[in-house]
């Protein structure tokens, strides 16, 4: 008993560290995002990151919810489940990407707008696989390693966010650097992985099925926050232009950020 309340108080710890420290450079980045790149590009920024932030709730299918789970419940499983899981998002991202290619014939966005989907969706790829390796370790009970993993991949993201836009890359250079950031918080939850179990991924064909079955109801309760948080930028998009979407899209991420402190 008294070994699983020193871990339940160390992985807290890491945890509130971790959010405290991502809450503050979120916090940064998202007053330098609108003040270097003005409403109407931070406008389609947020357009393109709502519309992947949803095609995202689909790509993960609630699995992390249900790979923490069955990974604590079964260690030894974790190549297997991790691999499977791999594999499905794989599959459901080309899905994704076929949905976002017929909507985006419908809505008939600016060159910039559709450059920036195409950028967010490589980030999403690699985010949706670094969630999947922050539910494994979290199976583990390896909370120091997600929030290392969580620290590294914000401090690449704001601090060479902000460079890439003094610099002048605007916001082409931010969203390639999204996709930095997801890489490097995933090459580290990959490499403490690796110290528990070999990188050879199995995949369980049998298993993937019952899988998503059993992923549903989490899948459920992901679009219903989502969908709150996110499809009111979709519906903006339609009835006005990019600047006051952007206007809505920068109150909207402070009033998130600062959402940390009840949270």
């Amino acid at each position: 008993m008294h070994t699983n309340a020193a871990t339940v108080v160390k992985n807290a710890s890491v945890l509130l560290i971790s959010q405290l420290v991502t809450w503050a450079l979120t916090l940064v980045l998202t007053v330098v995002l609108a003040r270097e790149l003005g409403a109407e590009l931070v406008g389609e920024f947020t357009l393109a990151s709502s519309i992947w932030t949803v095609m995202g709730v689909f790509i993960n299918f609630g699995m992390d919810t249900l790979l923490v789970k069955q990974i604590a419940r079964a260690p030894e499983r974790t190549p297997a489940l991790l691999g499977t899981t791999i594999v499905a998002r794989s599959v459901l991202y080309l899905l994704s990407c076929a949905v976002v290619a017929l909507y985006v014939q419908l809505a008939h966005f600016s060159s910039t707008t559709l450059v920036l989907i195409a950028l967010l969706s490589v980030a999403q790829l690699v985010n949706q696989i670094y969630l999947a390796t922050q539910a494994a370790l979290q199976g583990l009970e390896l909370m120091e390693y997600v929030s290392l993993a969580s620290i590294v991949s914000r401090v690449v993201n704001t601090a060479l966010g902000i460079l890439v836009l003094l610099l002048g890359f605007g916001v082409f250079g931010v969203s390639a650097i999204a996709i930095l950031a997801a890489a490097a918080g995933l090459g580290i939850q990959l490499a403490y992985l690796r110290q528990r179990y070999p990188l050879r991924l199995g995949f369980d064909g049998a298993q993937l099925g019952a899988i998503l079955r059993a992923s549903l109801p989490y899948l459920a309760s992901s679009l219903g926050l989502v969908l709150y948080g996110q499809v009111d930028v979709l519906i903006i998009s339609w009835l006005v232009d990019t600047t006051q979407v952007g206007w809505y899209g920068s109150a909207s991420r402070l009033f998130g950020t600062f959402m940390f402190f009840p949270v």
